[in-house]
């Protein structure tokens, strides 16, 4: 995913037609897992995507039994919970239209290779059930 700017910066140069990017991790770094996404336009025309986790909801009070002074059972009737599924937004990404098609194109790709990757295996794995008989 090459912006314009790297193209340029390419391009006014008179040495080999080559770069290095580096890549250092910041300190917010993280591993995010991603359920699906939602998002939109931005008044400035920018694409806005959040993506989120779902999860059941933890419980927001539990009660155990004390049985001479050691914890018992939680007292499921007394738990506080929320009701339905969580979706915890992790992250929210700002991007120019040229961006948001690059990463389209690049999510593509690895969809591509994803899926034979996936039928590769699902052959070799059809094989060794068909040789078990």
């Amino acid at each position: 995913m090459a912006s314009d700017n790297t193209s340029k910066v390419v391009a006014e140069t008179s040495e080999p037609q080559k770069i290095r990017f580096n890549y250092l991790k910041s300190s917010h770094y993280r591993d995010i897992h991603v359920d699906g996404a939602l998002g939109g336009l931005t008044p400035q025309g920018l694409i806005h995507m959040a993506v989120f986790s779902e999860r059941f909801p933890i419980p927001q009070l539990t009660t155990q039994s004390l049985i001479g002074g050691a914890l018992g059972q939680e007292i499921k009737e007394e738990r506080v919970s929320r009701e339905g599924i969580i979706r915890e937004v992790e992250a929210g990404f700002y991007m120019s239209l040229d961006i948001a098609a690059s990463l389209a194109a690049w999510l593509t790709q690895k969809i591509e290779e994803a899926k034979k990757v996936q039928t590769i295996a699902e052959s070799k794995a059809g094989e060794k059930a068909g040789g078990a008989k």
